[in-house]
């Protein structure tokens, strides 16, 4: 097979032959030393192809849906619960307080027209925006092309455009994420989104 590793063991015998036989600790027999080297050898070799296949398993994801998403993919839920299962999770309520006055129900009074404003998040060059209807909720998915982050939104399912409970509102960022001022910034430019869409059609309506 073309794409077989070769695998090599080198092993320090200590003058030993490796066809000796030594006691395993656990086991009632003795076993060849050659047999227990290969045995955990193979068993470290399948732990790191397997750690491998699953990191670039998790790279293809955040791709697939981020940075090189396109709309003509067809998309599934089975791939996003996918994604969520291999980032960390931070809540933006934690570290954006302006978010929490956005989705009080006080915030009614402005009628904030929220899916019109998912729908201005796909529009823009800075976002993309996935959208998918699960019975009783809704779940928008907001890509930030700057931050690579998403922003994973959860609210009730609603006839009104204006009125929905938000669920939930997280980041999903990746595995080797380290930058936490990078978090509060794409926090910052979601909101920021929302708050100029608000602001501009306020002003058209004057």
């Amino acid at each position: 097979i073309d794409s077989a590793l070769e695998v090599f063991i080198l092993c320090m015998t200590k003058g030993e032959r490796v066809d000796t036989y030594v006691a395993v600790e656990g086991s009632l027999f003795a076993e060849r030393i050659c047999d227990v080297v290969l045995e955990y050898s193979m068993t470290a070799v399948e732990k790191v192809i397997t750690a491998a296949a699953s990191k670039m398993r998790n790279v293809h994801l955040w791709k697939r849906l981020g940075s090189e998403f396109a709309t003509t993919f067809p998309l599934s839920e089975v791939l996003m619960d996918e994604l969520r299962q291999c980032c960390h999770h931070i809540d933006m309520m934690d570290i954006e307080p302006r978010l929490q006055a956005l989705l009080t129900e006080e915030t009614n009074e402005l009628q904030i027209p929220w899916d019109e404003i998912f729908k201005s998040f796909d529009r823009s060059p800075m976002f993309h925006c996935i959208r998918f209807d699960r019975g009783e909720e809704i779940n928008w998915v907001v890509y930030s092309r700057e931050y690579d982050i998403f922003i994973d939104i959860v609210s009730e399912q609603s006839s009104s455009m204006t009125q929905k409970h938000f669920r939930r509102v997280r980041l999903l960022l990746e595995d080797n994420f380290g930058e936490q001022n990078i978090a509060k910034n794409a926090s910052d430019q979601f909101v920021s989104f929302v708050l100029n869409w608000v602001w501009d059609d306020c002003w058209l309506s004057l």
